[in-house]
């Protein structure tokens, strides 16, 4: 099985490092490293190690100060690195090529399918939308959930970005994930009787829960904001607590991006690069970004719609 490392952003930009099997690859700022990257300031000495096998390949992260995402999501334990895969680590992004070993994706998976089913990606042109430029100059895509079920969009934008979901369990008349001990409020300063009564829960990947579940369970009940920032944790949840309930809900958070001044607005999505919402329609979603998401979705396989003449 043939393995390639390939650098396709940051300061190594273009460096390919090919794996034979059984090898174990440390990547990493310093000349410890077997794959060194100094000018990556954000990447520690040792940062995340790629290991080969006959019949697979998985990704490690070393202690790093900052992480290692795959898919946007963050390596906690060793993960299985399937070809076409993104590694983020520090200021660099890497695509593994793994000759014959292709990440299975559906379309539709019935309920009770396991969660690496539920939030696989659907094929790239099956998901078309329209867009337009509001106010705010953000661009709001529209698509239908009949194409593909909200839980795999998101799961198609984690490619791109870290998914974080801010959940209102009163409204989809669910409580808290039982596995959170305490939950991350969105409204933390409340009182602790007041915050388990009236506040949003924030879930992301480093919790030990299945996001693409509790998007299936949400959906359509006015009480789930679906956000992706690249941002650091702390920095992303300080901002969503002073932005005054903008993201409670997406009967909010909608008209606030798409209407509100360019400044307000601006300062309303500083650090989150897209928000995946429900739409007025029951078959509707929203995607809200700036401007440059859209090179981004289209690189992942969605096709803007053809104008009817």
């Amino acid at each position: 099985m043939r393995v390639i490392l390939e650098v396709v952003s940051g300061p190594g930009q273009g460096r390919k490092v090919p794996l034979r099997a059984g090898q174990r690859l440390q990547v990493g700022r310093t000349e410890f490293a077997d794959l060194t990257l100094a000018g990556d300031g954000h990447m520690s000495s040792l940062h995340f190690a790629l290991e080969t096998s006959i019949d697979g390949c998985q990704v490690e992260d070393l202690g790093s100060s900052n992480g290692t995402l795959l898919n946007g999501q963050p390596v906690t334990t060793p993960a299985s690195v399937y070809n076409g895969d993104r590694i983020r680590a520090g200021q660099s992004e890497f695509v593994v090529h793994v000759e014959g070993l292709q990440r299975q994706t559906i379309v539709v998976a019935e309920a009770g399918a396991p969660a690496a089913l539920r939030g696989a990606a659907p094929p790239p042109g099956t998901i078309t939308y329209s867009v337009e430029i509001g106010n705010s100059r953000f661009a709001t895509l529209r698509g239908t959930t009949g194409q593909a079920p909200p839980h795999q969009l998101a799961a198609l934008l984690t490619a791109e970005f870290p998914l974080y979901l801010v959940l209102d369990p009163g409204r989809i008349g669910q409580p808290p994930p039982e596995e959170l001990s305490p939950p991350e409020y969105l409204f933390n300063w409340y009182p602790e009787e007041s915050r388990r009564l009236f506040s949003q829960v924030i879930l992301s990947g480093a919790d030990p829960v299945d996001l693409f579940s509790w998007i299936e369970k949400a959906w359509g009940k006015d009480g789930l904001v679906c956000l992706f920032s690249r941002q650091d944790r702390r920095e992303l949840l300080a901002h969503l607590r002073l932005t005054a309930g903008a993201y409670a809900r997406p009967t909010i958070l909608a008209p606030l991006l798409q209407l509100a001044a360019p400044e307000g607005a601006e300062a309303l999505l500083a650090g989150v690069d897209a928000v995946l919402i429900e739409g007025a329609a029951p078959d509707e979603w929203l995607l809200i970004g700036r401007e440059s998401l859209l090179p981004t979705v289209e690189k992942l396989g969605l096709q803007k719609a053809a104008r009817n003449p």
